[in-house]
């Protein structure tokens, strides 16, 4: 591939990136017009955010540039989560975007040469509720702490999460503890360009909720 050819590609890969981005965030926007919880956030999920300089630089640039960061940092959505919590803070849901899992189990996370190949690769979306008892703490409330208490980062428990349901698109999995419960399901990620399939998902889950906890995490509207 010539310099020439590899550009043209990263042109079309932009672009591209920007319509499931897109899609991405219109189908947050439509959960959370849907859902009923107090509010919801975003995390980059693979890297750390690029930090801001203080004081900027003649008060223009103010990002931070080190040559020991990592390259991922400049790529926040390649695992992007929206994060959404109950008005008593006990419940929580997640709608983590995975554009790629080739990263899982490589060698080296800055080498893209030992990930997987791009063909026995997966770009999936999970879709996770937790809710926990009275007695947890504030500091326990992370989704995945019930689910893998030996994992410290949401990278690798959704690394885990979605290797575990690779072949169970579609279903449910549950997990409960003392601590609480947290119920999951993994989804192609064209499920973010597809608005009816991405509505009926959504309905599909507070059912599974329903059923499995009695809670309703749909909001009710009255005439």
């Amino acid at each position: 591939m010539t310099a020439e050819e590899l550009f043209l590609n990263v042109r079309r890969a932009y672009r591209l990136l920007y319509e499931v981005q897109d899609s991405a965030r219109k189908v947050v926007n439509y959960y959370s017009s849907k859902l009923d919880f107090n509010d919801y956030a975003g995390l980059q999920l693979f890297s750390n955010f690029p930090e801001k300089k203080k004081p900027s630089l003649d008060g223009y640039a103010d990002i931070k540039v080190y040559s020991n960061k990592w390259t991922w940092d400049l790529f926040p959505c390649y695992m992007f989560e929206y994060y959404f919590v109950s008005n008593d803070g006990y419940k929580c849901m997640s709608m983590v975007c995975v554009m790629d899992d080739g990263a899982f189990n490589a060698r080296k996370i800055l080498d893209t040469s030992t990930f997987v190949s791009v063909e026995d690769s997966s770009s999936y979306i999970l879709l996770t509720y937790a809710k926990y008892s009275s007695r947890t703490k504030f500091d326990d409330r992370i989704w995945y702490y019930n689910l893998y208490p030996d994992i410290s980062n949401s990278r690798d428990a959704v690394f885990r999460l979605g290797k575990e349901l690779k072949d169970k698109a579609d279903s449910f999995v549950e997990y409960n503890n003392e601590k609480g419960h947290l119920i999951t399901v993994r989804y192609p990620i064209d499920l973010l360009m597809n608005q009816q399939r991405s509505e009926s998902a959504l309905e599909k889950f507070a059912e599974k909720i329903k059923e499995s906890f009695g809670d309703s995490i749909l909001k009710t509207y009255t005439d």
